[in-house]
């Protein structure tokens, strides 16, 4: 019988070579939109033709979307995690330091509950976070300031619960489950979620942990994830 188990080793090679060589055309089309742009600036040009423009840019931008998707892929997708005991919450408030570049000037991080130190792969877990923080501020509500709260409580004596949740724009709640599908676009114009694979590699990072991630959706009232782990070494 011929062995069908698919080489992980092969298929991070595969999807490495793939992501290099379709990044630089994909550069190229988005600067020559740009060029083009630029030297009929001056131009009226008919509407079919800047619909065409526009939808090419797009196009481009949702590609390096999905490319930056399996680049995260690569990264962690076949990784076991490598578990060590670790503040969660300095972790935590780390990972939102690191984003102090791309988060307003005047958000909010607060904490509550106590916070025992967890068994877990450090690096892994950062990129989870990493990517919620990153969503709430994605998808902040321009029209107030950034509010997110991070609680830690522990209902069982195995695993505890991290609840993360912000004032964002939230999603419609019968689309939640869609948050965490690979590549996924949520039917809704007024919330542009996607492409992307950042919620389904965090979902993928925390079951290898032994532990899980739910989404708690409203529309216009923020998002709210909840993460579970567990607290002994063996996951």
């Amino acid at each position: 019988m011929n062995d069908k188990t698919v080489d992980p080793a092969f298929t991070k090679t595969v999807l490495q070579r793939a992501i290099h060589d379709l990044r630089a055309p994909l550069r190229h089309v988005l600067m020559h939109c740009e060029i083009f742009a630029e030297e009929t600036a001056a131009i009226e040009l008919n509407p079919e033709a800047e619909k065409a423009i526009e939808d090419i840019q797009l196009a481009v931008q949702r590609s390096q979307s999905v490319l930056a998707g399996l680049t995260k892929l690569v990264q962690h997708c076949w990784d076991e995690p490598t578990r060590e005991a670790t503040d969660i919450r300095m972790l935590i408030a780390g990972v939102w330091q690191s984003l102090e570049d791309v988060s307003p000037p005047d958000a909010k991080l607060s904490f509550s509950g106590e916070w025992p130190s967890l068994w877990i792969d450090e690096q892994q877990i950062g990129s989870v976070f990493t990517e919620l923080f990153g969503n709430s501020i994605r998808y902040r509500d321009e029209k107030q300031t950034l509010d997110i709260k991070v609680a830690c409580s522990q209902k069982l004596p195995s695993a505890v619960t991290i609840s993360l949740s912000d004032n964002g724009l939230g999603v419609n709640p019968k689309y939640a489950n869609q948050l965490t599908a690979p590549f996924g676009v949520l039917p809704q114009s007024d919330v542009k979620v996607g492409p992307g694979v950042g919620l389904a590699l965090a979902q993928r990072i925390i079951e290898r942990h032994g532990g899980s991630l739910a989404i708690l959706a409203a529309r216009g009232h923020g998002l709210a994830i909840e993460v579970n782990l567990p607290t002994g070494p063996a996951g």
